[in-house]
C-alpha cells in the first residue's frame, strides 16, 4: 500500500510521465506476484497448521497447551512424564500462571 502511496505523491518534474507509469507497471506485477505466491503457499501447505497463522495464542501458551495435554494422556495410560529441563521449565511456567 505505501509504495502506491508514495508513487502518487512523486513528482518527477517532466510532463513525461512514462518513469511513472512504468513504475506503476512494475509495482503492480510485484503485487500480482505476491498475490500468488500468498496464494500457491496457502494451498500447499497442511490445512491443520492454518490455525498458527490467524490464532491469537502465544508460543508459550500453544507449548504449555501441548504439554498439559500430553501429561493428562500419560497420566490416563499410567504412565509418567519424563524428568527433562524443557518438561521442569514447561511444568514451572504452568504453577506461576495458576499463581498469578
Amino acid at each position: 500500500m505505501f509504495p502506491f502511496v508514495a508513487l502518487q505523491l512523486y513528482d518527477d518534474g517532466d510532463n513525461d510521465s512514462s518513469v511513472k507509469e512504468a513504475m506503476t507497471g512494475f509495482l503492480i506485477g510485484l503485487f500480482l506476484l505476491w498475490m500468488l505466491l500468498n496464494v500457491a503457499f496457502f494451498c500447499t501447505i497442511d490445512l491443520s497448521y492454518l490455525g498458527t497463522f490467524f490464532g491469537t495464542m502465544t508460543a508459550p501458551q500453544y507449548t504449555c497447551m501441548l504439554y498439559v495435554g500430553e501429561r493428562a494422556k500419560r497420566a490416563s495410560r499410567g504412565g509418567g512424564v519424563a524428568n527433562s529441563l524443557i518438561s521442569l521449565f514447561i511444568a514451572g511456567s504452568i504453577r506461576a500462571r495458576r499463581i498469578a
